[in-house]
């Protein structure tokens, strides 16, 4: 077969199996045309899964009679010019390959109305091709419906599966988007029901209350890393005893983009290490800020994932973000009239409380540390809750007695005993009080260059 150039219907339909996978890939497009149209509300209807129709409606900017057919060509777009940096993108979409791509696997009427035009103009497509333009009636915004998605595609249709879970991953894209963009209401419509409903009043809570529950959103801590940085990351993360079987719950977001990271999200795994148990994972809502020269959004055709210029920098800010938040601010139980057993005598009995991660008070008298031969105590287990403890406070050596180590609890905690009880010692904490002192030991005298 000779080399020659393909055919613009066959080019789209190429383009169309990079964009448009599945029903919630038209939906993500879609909506993130609707969410840099500057709506602030946008609302989704789907029937059997997206398969038989998928309608978007936005109050954004609208398209002007004179641009809606440029809008379905390739590579047209409103979001870059020539001009453009395509390493700086600020937008959710600048690909030009959406619209027409979606087109060209399903039959599109566009209705849409600009705020500076008196009516609105719809357009249709079949197969790609503009069958009509003709003026309407319609409110300001644009509203999108795709009709019987892959039918004249049997080699796609063949591989979307039932409509439960066609819907269950456009759900996915709505509430990470709806979590993305507190601050837009998201309604959407399965079969003539709602499926969700965000306000859109601007409030993080409020929006996962819509996409999980009023009890998982009050039981989340609010994290912000600051606000002065240029790389910043905001947003909820569960308490310790909220938790999932599977990372579906950690939702990403790189500049207002929905992405897919596994080293970030594996970022946030490390951060509740000993906070979790094996095999359970934290619900998480993470908006990432970084310069926009810092990211590439261009790496895939989809858009879902972005490739960092310092990778390590981000990943490092959300882990200490997420495990700094845990450690300052999950609830740890306080002790109130917390009394000493064993010798019991005047003046051991008092309140004790945590704070930032170290007691106010020894539990135990230090006194206590002087019982026992000088191989029990070198063989004591010297723990620390945070292993950067500052050098003014007590330490966990002064608190705790002698401890006799008598297990492990899922390779993570030391299970040890002592005179009052059991304890459990976050080894990782543990290791790098450890090395923290044997680094202070060593360069005690010594002139140590920092930085």
């Amino acid at each position: 077969m000779p080399i020659r150039v393909l055919g613009e219907k066959t080019i789209s339909q190429i383009a169309a199996g990079e964009v448009v996978s599945r029903p919630a890939s038209v939906v993500k497009e879609l909506v993130e045309n609707s969410i840099d149209a500057c709506a602030s509300r946008i609302d989704i209807e789907v029937t059997e899964g997206g398969m038989k129709s998928i309608r978007v409606t936005d109050n954004g900017h609208g398209i002007p009679r004179s641009e809606i057919e440029t809008a379905f060509k390739r590579f047209a777009t409103s979001k870059i010019d020539d001009a453009s940096n395509l390493y700086s993108i600020g937008t959710l979409g600048f690909r030009g390959e959406a619209l027409p791509s979606i087109a060209s696997v399903g039959e599109v009427r566009a209705s849409s109305r600009a705020a500076s035009e008196d009516a609105g103009t719809t357009c249709i497509l079949a197969q790609g091709e503009v069958i009509s333009v003709q003026p309407a009636a319609v409110p300001n915004g644009t509203t999108l419906l795709v009709n019987k998605l892959f039918h004249e595609v049997p080699a796609r249709l063949k591989f979307m599966r039932s409509a439960g879970t066609e819907l269950s991953k456009i759900t996915q894209v709505i509430s990470a988007y709806a979590l993305s963009y507190p601050y837009i209401a998201f309604r959407l419509i399965a079969d003539a029901s709602d499926r969700l409903v965000s306000q859109g009043n601007g409030s993080l809570v409020d929006a996962a209350t819509a996409v999980y529950s009023p009890s998982i959103a009050n039981a989340m801590i609010k994290l912000d890393s600051g606000s002065d940085q240029s790389f910043r990351v905001e947003g909820l993360i569960g308490e310790p005893g909220v938790s999932r079987g599977n990372r579906n719950y950690i939702t990403l977001a790189v500049n207002g983009r929905w992405i897919y990271n596994r080293r970030l999200s594996y970022a946030v795994e490390q951060a509740y290490s000993g906070f979790l148990e094996t095999r359970r994972f934290p619900i998480a809502i993470l908006r990432i800020s970084v310069p926009l020269a810092d990211v590439d959004v261009n790496v895939h055709p989809a858009k879902s994932e972005v490739q960092f210029v310092r990778e390590d920098l981000v990943f490092n800010m959300v882990q200490r973000s997420v495990r700094a938040t845990l450690l300052t601010t999950s609830p740890v139980p306080a002790l109130q009239r917390a009394t000493i057993s064993g010798s019991t005598r005047p003046g051991t009995e008092r309140n004790v409380r945590w704070q930032d991660g170290i007691l106010d008070e020894p539990l135990w008298p230090t006194s206590k540390l002087a019982s026992g031969s000088e191989d029990s105590k070198e063989n004591a287990v010297r723990v620390s809750t945070t292993g950067t403890d500052l050098l003014s406070k007590t330490t966990p050596l002064d608190t705790l007695p002698l401890l006799r180590v008598i297990g492990q609890s899922q390779e993570t905690y030391i299970v040890a005993e002592g005179p009052n009880g059991i304890y459990l010692i976050d080894q990782h904490a543990a290791h790098e009080r450890v090395l923290h002192d044997r680094y202070r030991s060593r360069t005690r005298n010594q002139s140590v260059e920092t930085q």
